[in-house]
């Protein structure tokens, strides 16, 4: 697993020829935040601006040093396929708050953590709001995102991310507890000691 944003200006290379294509601008997740969707090679005109992309299922490896995809056929544009607009470039997620469902600000979306298949593993954090194991990893769990997208705002299950970071209301760790000696105690008798043989 890895930041999205490994990938970007990585080239693009076609299986069949070796061909490069250009490479990685951007890239799009679905409206869920759950996978990527595609790559975003760049958009033009004037007047009706559209986009060159290419498909997720098009992608045959997101590799370390570069992706592989089928072939030189698999360029396409925004305008033959409208499900493009409703995907988020990863570039603007950091206009995503993230909260929990009572309305507390946890911090700003920076971008996601994607496996090689190119699903969403987690959601980093670019700000963190909050003090405790959250300002520290700036990792969410995707699981336990609630609402990819309420106004603008990525609501998550606030007590499934205590549970996972270990904050306020998860389990305490089974470790002994060391303890050191007991305190000294002083005492003071009131009685004097008996006389011996009187």
């Amino acid at each position: 697993m890895r930041p999205a944003k490994d990938l970007l200006n990585k080239p693009i290379y076609t299986i069949d020829e070796g061909r490069l294509l250009g490479k990685v601008q951007d890239l799009y997740l679905d409206g869920e935040l759950t996978a990527l969707a595609g790559i975003f090679l760049g958009a033009h005109g004037v007047f009706k601006r559209r986009a060159d992309l290419i498909l997720r299922e098009d992608v045959v490896v997101f590799g370390t040093d570069a992706v592989l995809v089928s072939d030189a056929d698999c360029i396409t544009d925004d305008q033959s396929h409208p499900e493009a607009k409703t995907w988020l470039l990863r570039g603007k997620l950091g206009e995503r708050a993230i909260g929990t469902a009572g309305g507390m600000k946890l911090g700003k979306l920076g971008d996601v953590e994607i496996e090689p298949t190119g699903r969403v593993t987690g959601l980093l954090l670019s700000k963190v709001l909050v003090e405790g194991p959250l300002a520290e990893t700036k990792r969410i769990d995707r699981s336990i995102v609630l609402e990819p997208d309420a106004d603008g705002v990525v609501t998550v299950d606030l007590a499934a991310l205590e549970q996972l970071t270990g904050g306020a209301g998860a389990e305490e760790p089974d470790v002994p507890v060391e303890k050191g000696p007991p305190p000294l105690r002083v005492t003071v008798d009131d009685e004097p000691p008996a006389a011996v043989g009187g």
